[in-house]
C-alpha cells in the first residue's frame, strides 16, 4: 500500500547497499503516463495493492516449486554436482495500460488477477531502469542470473557477486563447455553452425579476472536493437536512431551521449550491421507484418489436407 514511488526509492536504496547496482545509479523518473500513486483515489490503490499481492503470490510459487526441485537433488546425492542457472525474464509486463487488467471477482483464480498488472507495477519491478519486456533499454534487458554449483565453483567464490555483463548466447556455450558436449553437425537435414557468439562462464566462474566480453555484443528483438562493448551501449527503439550510454557512469540510461561521442556511435553502429548482415536480422518494418500465429495455422492447415 506504500505504492510505486515510496517502493521505487526503497527498493533502488537496498540494491545499492546489496552491491547490485553501482552507488551512483539514479532512478528513472516515473513515466508520464503512470499516475502519483497518491494521486488514486483509496479504492483504487486497495485494487491496485491486490493485484501486486497476487503478482507476489506468483513468484512465491516460484520459490517454492525451486525449492521442491533442490530437495530432490539434496535427496538424489546430486545437489553438489549439479550447475543451476536462474535469471528472471527480460523485463516486467506493462503491455496492459499504466494500471493493469483486474477485476476483484478473479482474485485467486488461475491464470487471472497478477498477471496483468501494469505499467506502474512494472516501473518497480524494473527498478532504477528505463524501459520494460519487449525494449533493448536496461529494463527491457537486464537481468540478474544466479549460479549454483558447488563443485564447480571454488568455495572462496561462493555468495559472491560478479560485475560481469553476459548474455543467453554464454548459458548454451557454458552447457556444452560443463558437459563436454559437441553441437550436431547437421538438424532436419541442415547444417549446424560450428559455434555461437556465446562465451563460457566456467572461467569466470572459477575466478577469472578478464572481462568475458572483449567483443561486441548484439541484440535484436522486434526492431529494438544494441551494440555494447565494455562499458558503451549503442541502443534503439524500433526505426529510431540511436542513444550512447556509457553504462558505468549511468546504469538507469538517463544521459545520451551520443552527440557528445560520434565516434563510438559510428563504430558500433557498423559493428551492429554487419552482425545484422551475417545473422540474417529482417528489417523491422518488414518483419511486423510477418505472424508467426497465421503460419503455424497455415502449416496445421496444410497438413490437414
Amino acid at each position: 500500500m506504500e505504492g510505486w514511488d515510496v517502493l521505487r526509492l526503497k527498493r533502488l536504496t537496498k540494491q545499492k547497499s546489496m552491491g547490485l547496482v553501482p552507488k551512483n545509479t539514479v532512478l528513472t523518473p516515473r513515466p508520464k503516463n503512470i499516475p502519483a500513486w497518491d494521486s488514486l483515489s483509496k479504492e483504487k490503490q486497495n485494487e491496485m495493492d491486490a493485484i501486486m499481492a497476487t503478482y507476489a503470490g506468483m513468484i512465491d510459487r516460484v520459490d517454492q516449486n525451486v525449492g521442491k526441485l533442490i530437495r530432490h537433488l539434496e535427496q538424489t546425492g546430486e545437489l553438489e554436482n549439479t550447475i543451476i542457472f536462474f535469471l528472471s525474464d527480460n523485463g516486467g509486463e506493462a503491455e496492459t495500460g499504466p494500471l493493469g487488467q483486474f477485476e476483484f471477482k478473479n482474485l485467486g483464480i488461475y491464470g487471472k488477477g497478477g498477471n496483468k498488472y501494469g505499467k506502474g507495477w512494472a516501473s518497480l519491478s524494473n527498478t532504477p531502469f528505463r524501459e520494460y519486456k519487449h525494449f533493448a533499454h536496461q529494463g527491457g534487458v537486464q537481468t540478474p542470473l544466479i549460479v549454483h554449483w558447488p563443485k564447480g565453483i571454488p568455495r572462496e567464490k561462493h555468495n559472491h557477486i560478479l560485475p560481469q555483463f553476459g548474455y543467453l548466447h554464454d548459458l548454451v556455450e557454458t552447457c556444452l563447455d560443463v558437459a563436454q558436449a559437441k553441437r550436431p553437425r547437421t538438424k532436419n537435414g541442415k547444417a549446424v553452425p560450428k559455434g555461437g557468439d556465446g562465451i563460457s562462464l566456467v572461467k569466470t566462474l572459477r575466478g577469472a579476472k578478464v572481462q568475458l566480453h572483449n567483443k561486441p555484443i548484439f541484440i535484436e528483438h522486434e526492431g529494438n536493437r544494441i551494440a555494447r562493448k565494455g562499458k558503451w551501449k549503442l541502443v534503439s527503439y524500433a526505426n529510431k536512431p540511436w542513444e550512447l550510454f556509457d553504462l558505468d557512469a549511468d546504469r538507469s540510461e538517463t544521459n545520451d551521449l551520443a552527440a557528445q561521442h560520434p565516434g563510438i556511435v559510428d563504430r558500433l553502429d557498423s559493428a551492429y550491421s554487419q552482425w545484422a548482415k551475417r545473422v540474417g536480422v529482417v528489417d523491422w518494418r518488414v518483419g511486423r507484418t510477418y505472424s508467426v500465429y497465421r503460419s503455424k495455422k497455415k502449416r496445421s492447415g496444410n497438413k490437414e489436407q
